[in-house]
């Protein structure tokens, strides 16, 4: 099977002259706030002198995050909301500004904790206060799922109100809390478990005939399109996968999409050939040929292989081959935090081999700024992997946000990979020429380290840890990036072939 290129040391604050029997009488032992409020005056990021139970303002919020997640030295609401903005904590109102010193409510508060450390998990929504379009919704819902909140009481979350002192620091402190069992078996298997109730809502489910219409690829030519319950388990594959990455997972499926990638496959099928720039099939319409050209130039494209769901599950997600390790591009485009809106398509050639394009792009986007949150996407996912969707020629991928780590220095990258349960290590450079970094731009994934060891398959119940060493921030300074993961089989698992 052939696939084509489509085409992320600070210093501990202490304050001078209190201690936590200064503020002690304030916030007696019996709050339920004093262990998470205790904990952060003594570690020097919530300020002793202030009244812990004053309601605090966006700026305050920003100095207590900054401190708690030793981002740097401040002094100020405006220095410590200057870096929060540079890791997007926060991002603004609709008039570009930051409100540094607005107060900040309960709703806003869930939001930016969600962004500061990266949150994301599928929660049912407990508290009745909370309106489903209210952009705060999601966030509250991740809160819920951590155990970060409990609501004010069990069926209120009181969106609206202010946040008090003592409330940052439980926030903060219970979010630390929940991660920092970060590699400790039940966050795996809490992980495990949300990965396998998402797989049993989007696994795909149709085995029927795959056309509404069938395409015809040779004169006279004829676009066809796919069955809906085919598009719709594309879509929930496509939202499953990222997931498991820990990437926006709301991807749509666009009419528009879909008739671009249908006349993809139907031009690349005619010419028996898959290529980004295929020439004119004989005597195609115009028409139908500049949607397949325009199709094929934004696309993730396929051939001799199943159907689109195979191709995206085991071959865009692969790119394990000689032609695509180096840089991964179609997993990159599948998993790009910019990609909302997607299309499928496929057609047989006159041999019976079937002909797969994905449009995961969109040329305008291609030419918008790009910020993204997360510190790096990753493949396997990060806590836990089905061993399902990663087998042995599948490389790894770990794709750094460039906003956070400088690209111009990689020369001293190493990578270190554990099989912590058998405590197996496999080691990486690009002078030993079996690490790549790629500093191609993927649907604004533009930095990424890939590596795949020998190994014959990855087992159920091992831990697997990536040390990523040599990384340059922009400040000059050199870091290292680890994360890990443990594999476990889905259960009920089946594919349509």
């Amino acid at each position: 099977m052939k696939r084509y290129l489509q085409g992320i040391i600070c210093t501990l604050l202490l304050w001078s002259g209190s201690s936590s029997a200064a503020f002690a009488h304030n916030v007696p032992p019996n709050n339920p706030h004093y262990g998470a409020y205790t904990e952060l005056v003594a570690r020097g990021a919530v300020a002793p002198n202030r009244l812990p139970y004053e309601a605090v303002t966006r700026g305050e919020v920003a100095m207590m995050l900054v401190r708690a997640k030793q981002l740097g030295e401040v002094t100020t609401p405006q220095q410590a909301m200057d870096i929060a903005i540079a890791h997007q904590f926060f991002t603004g109102y609709a008039d570009g500004s930051y409100g540094t010193h607005d107060a900040i409510t309960r709703a806003q508060m869930a939001t930016v904790i969600v962004r500061a450390y990266g949150l994301q998990a599928r929660s049912t929504m407990p508290a009745h206060d909370v309106a489903m379009d209210s952009t705060h919704y999601d966030a509250i819902r991740i809160l819920y799922a951590y155990a970060i909140t409990t609501g004010t009481s069990a069926t209120t979350f009181s969106p609206n109100a202010p946040v008090q002192r003592v409330e940052v620091a439980s926030f903060i402190y219970r979010t630390e809390q929940a991660l920092s069992a970060l590699s400790s078996s039940p966050h795996v298997t809490a992980r495990a478990t949300v990965i396998q109730q998402a797989w049993f809502d989007w696994r795909p489910q149709y085995r029927g005939a795959p056309f509404a219409t069938l395409p015809n690829t040779t004169p006279s030519y004829r676009l066809g399109s796919l069955q809906q319950p085919l598009l719709t388990d594309a879509r929930n594959l496509t939202n499953f996968l990222r997931f498991i990455a820990s990437v926006p997972s709301n991807v749509r499926v666009s009419n528009t999409y879909n008739m671009y990638a249908q006349a993809t496959a139907v031009v690349n099928a005619a010419n028996q050939s898959i290529t980004h720039t295929p020439a004119k099939p004989y005597n195609m319409s115009p028409s139908l040929f500049e949607q397949g050209r325009s199709g094929s130039a934004t696309s993730n494209l396929a051939r001799k292989i199943p159907n689109v769901l195979v191709a995206m599950a085991y071959g865009f997600m692969n790119d394990g081959d000689a032609q695509n390790m180096s840089h991964v591009g179609h997993r990159l485009w599948m998993l790009s935090p910019f990609v909302d809106e997607v299309g499928f398509g496929q057609a047989l050639d006159t041999n019976g081999d079937m002909y797969v394009a994905m449009r995961v792009t969109d040329e305008q986007k291609q030419k918008q700024q790009r910020q993204y949150r997360e510190e790096a996407v990753t493949w396997p996912g990060k806590v836990a992997m089905p061993t399902q969707f990663f087998t042995a020629t599948f490389p790894w991928s770990v794709s750094l946000n460039p906003h956070l780590y400088s690209k111009q220095n990689v020369e001293h990258i190493r990578v270190i990979l554990t099989n912590e349960t058998t405590k197996e290590a496999w080691f990486f450079s690009q002078q030993q020429q079996n690490l790549s970094v790629s500093r191609h731009d993927y649907g604004g994934l533009s930095f990424s380290i890939i590596f795949r060891p020998n190994v014959k398959q990855y087992t159920a119940g091992h831990t697997y840890r990536v040390t990523i060493t040599g990384l340059q921030m922009h400040t000059g300074q050199y870091t290292t990036y680890q994360y890990a993961t443990t594999f476990f089989d889905l259960a009920g698992y089946s594919f349509p072939q």
